[in-house]
């Protein structure tokens, strides 16, 4: 399972990478990440610098859309095990 790394480290991490005074391969052991995760972000930050100034609040909503989507999925997904609990607490006499 990859490690969650916080959106403050990628930031910094973008912003050496973008700055060239060190190798990527010097940047992933010093983050303790992979040297093409170190591309991937440089990259990521680049082709999204100018959303930065342009439409803050179009980037809130977006974040924020992802967000509900994301708790949609998990309210689902709890649905289905309330279910399935319920379906084996009938089968095994509980309820």
């Amino acid at each position: 399972m990859p490690k969650k790394i916080a959106p403050a480290i990628k930031a910094k991490l973008a912003l050496e990478a973008i700055e060239g005074r060190k190798t990527a391969t010097e940047l992933s052991s010093q983050y303790g990440v992979a040297p093409n995760y170190v591309a991937k972000v440089k990259a990521h930050a680049i082709e999204n610098l100018s959303n930065i100034f342009s439409q803050p609040e179009e980037s809130k909503v977006r974040a924020l859309e992802q967000e509900v989507e994301e708790l949609q999925k998990l309210l689902g997904q709890k649905e289905r095990d309330i279910s399935w609990l319920k379906k084996k607490s009938k089968e095994m006499g509980l309820m």
